[in-house]
């Protein structure tokens, strides 16, 4: 049994897209995000945004008791794939998720991350571009 764990957990590495520098953890929190928002787990989602859209969307995460499930309901069987990775602003990075849905619609989301002194990437700004 151990000695599948090890090719396996190559296997995984290798399939992970690749970034230059400090890429790598933005990129990781926005699949957590996108993984979050399609559990609709609000409590995550909560850990995972910062100002200004934890502003914009707080009283929807916190007091919307339907919110949960109407995001389990528009995400089933939705994927995400990193589209691009660019530095905007002062620290910031933008990452584009190409979001595929259960039916065959795609849609681009460009989420803005922002580094804190913690050294962990919050969303701060999300936009849809393209349904």
């Amino acid at each position: 049994m151990k000695k599948n764990i090890v090719p396996l957990m190559l296997m995984l590495a290798l399939s992970m897209p690749c970034f230059a520098g400090g890429n790598r953890s933005a990129v990781e929190t926005a699949q957590t995000f996108f993984v979050a928002v399609k559990a609709g787990d609000v409590v995550s989602l909560q850990k995972l945004i910062g100002a200004p859209l934890s502003e914009q969307i707080d009283n929807l995460l916190t007091n919307n008791l339907e919110y949960p499930d109407f995001l389990r309901a528009h995400y089933e069987g939705a994927s995400a794939e990193v589209d691009a990775v660019n530095k905007v602003g002062k620290g910031n990075k933008q990452v584009d998720l190409i979001i595929t849905f259960a039916d065959n619609r795609v849609s681009l989301i460009e989420l803005t991350l922002s580094r804190k002194k913690s050294g962990k990437w919050k969303v701060i700004e999300q936009k849809e571009v393209l349904e």
